[in-house]
Formats: C-alpha cells, structure tokens, sequence
C-alpha cells in the first residue's frame, strides 16, 4: 500500500547515450558499451568494492564464458515473470589463459524498454539506472523506495518519499504510476543491475578504467502498483560456448546446465574466488594458497573446494 508519495526533484533527468566501447561491452538496441551520464557517472579515482571471479581455462579447446546472476525476489509478488540478462561475457579465452570477471557489491535499479514479443538474446533498451541502498534492519536503515515516471515516453527512475509497507530486509522498493499501459508496446521494464569493471588486460590494451552499468534481471510491471524487490548474491559462470550478447536476455535455465556451469556465493563483502575449467568440461571452484600468483593445472597449491 502506498500513501502519499512526493517526488524529489531534479533539475535536470538525464538518459543514457550509447558511446564507443571503453572496457565492458554494454548492448542496448545492439549497439555496445552503454556509460550512464549524470549522477551515475562516477569519479574514476574513487575505487567502490568489488567482486572478483577469475576463470581460468585448463580444458581442452578455446572457451567463452558467461556471468549471470541469479534472479531476485519480488516479496510481495512471487509468482511475477521476471527476466534474465547475460550480465557480462568475454571473447574467445585460449586454453591455459585467464578472465577475470570484476563487478560492484552494491546493486542498481534500472528500466528501460524492451520492445515487442522479447526472446532470448534479444537487446533491451536500458534507459536510466540509480545505484540503491537497501534495508538494513541492524543498523535501522530503510531501503531506497523509487518512483518510474515516463518523460516524453522514456521511462525514468526518481527517488519518492513514500510510505511502503513491508520494504524487505535486505532489498529495496519501486513504485509506479498511471502514465504508461500494461501491457506496452514498448515492452516498460524494471529491474536490477551492477557495475562491470573491465578486467586488468583490458584497461591496459584500452587505457581505461570505465564502468559500464549492466543490467542482471528485469520484468514488466503493471501501473499503480509497488513492488519490494530482494537482489540475490549468487552468481553463475556458464561454461557453455552459447555465447549471448552482453545485456541481452537469456535463458538462465539453459546456462545451467549440468557440470559445464559453477554457482557461487557473493554476499558479506568483497569476493575473490578462483575457477577452474577441466579437461572434462567441470568448473570447479579452487581457492588458491597464495592469490598473488596463479599456478598452472595439477599444482598442489590449490584445494577444491566444491563442484556443481
């Protein structure tokens, strides 16, 4: 239920313009690397905590690689379609070469446009996004409540102060009006997203540290309505060479498929975590005893810790 909502206001709402490529690949209407301006565009020399996912590829033949996360939750709409994206992918790694995946801890909310009749590996428009906090019931802090607003038909996220009931622990609340249809056209989404930074190699070769926002998981909500949205902190690497398109939906399902596909844990701050690509298709998540360097196959310097 909501009671009262007023608006922060801007002086200015700013849209994302696709630019040339610089780190992470971003697709938006198949065009890549997508920098959000305005407020979401932060100071280079600020460095925010991030994940680390190295992959390392002892299998047989040259592997592509997928990150995804795992869908969130909709407490107060369960059985509500939500939408998986293709988070972040590499080109071709060669065998006994490394990629490191490297993302935000902190989420996103995002929306944007995703045009008629979407299917898997179909680009999204993303719009506009604005980095969330969430409910934190030990230190009493209330989760972000937005507001999608349309201007001139592009949707747009405004911070609302509202009264919501039941902002979930852990998760964050968006609210909509009456100024869009259920459903669009134009397909109006919301969602999540994170922050892609580039891996080492590719800040060296591009002289950049650009972050990209990337969306992980998106739906189609109805006007009038609220919605308390929980991230999850898994995340999955795909092994699997159907490589989609960075930002585009995907069939998550099909991505985790048997052995070829590893889950792991990112919640309670930073992660580093190793991945092993084996001969007989299995990632295999290793912990390395010295992080600073990374031995080659067979080395007793790594301990297994779990497959899936």
């Amino acid at each position: 239920m909501v009671n009262e909502i007023s608006e922060t206001s801007r002086s200015s709402l700013t849209v994302a313009q696709p630019i040339a490529p610089a780190g992470g690949e971003l697709v938006v209407n198949g065009t890549r690397s997508l920098t959000l301006s305005g407020r979401n565009n932060h100071d280079h020399d600020h460095q925010e905590p991030f994940h680390q996912i190295t992959v390392k590829n002892e299998s047989h033949a040259n592997q592509c690689y997928t990150l995804f996360g795992r869908k969130p939750r909709i407490s107060n709409d369960p059985s509500k379609e939500i939408l998986s994206t293709a988070f972040s992918t590499n080109a071709l790694i060669k065998k006994d070469n490394v990629y490191k995946f490297r993302f935000s801890t902190s989420y996103y909310a995002i929306c944007g446009k995703l045009g008629l009749r979407p299917q898997p590996n179909s680009p999204i428009r993303v719009t506009d996004s604005i980095p969330v906090k969430l409910t934190d019931l030990d230190t009493r802090t209330e989760g972000q409540v937005l507001k999608l607003v349309m201007d001139g038909g592009t949707p747009l996220l405004v911070p609302a102060s509202s009264t919501v009931l039941g902002v979930p622990r852990e998760g964050f609340s968006v609210i909509t009006g009456t100024d869009f249809n259920f459903p669009s056209n134009d397909g109006i989404f919301i969602g999540i997203g994170a922050e892609v930074r580039p891996s080492p190699s590719e800040e060296v070769l591009t002289g950049t540290a650009e972050k990209q926002i990337s969306p992980i998981a998106i739906f189609e909500p109805e006007p009038n309505h609220y919605f308390n949205i929980i991230p999850s902190d898994k995340w999955c690497v795909s092994g699997l060479n159907l490589l989609p398109t960075t930002g585009a939906i995907m069939d998550s399902d099909l991505f985790t498929y048997g052995e070829f596909s590893t889950e792991v844990d990112c919640a309670e701050g930073e992660k580093d975590i190793w991945l092993h690509h084996l001969r007989n298709g299995k990632l295999v998540e290793m912990e390395p005893a010295d992080s600073s360097f990374l031995p080659l196959a067979g080395s007793s310097s790594f301990r297994r810790l779990r497959h899936f």
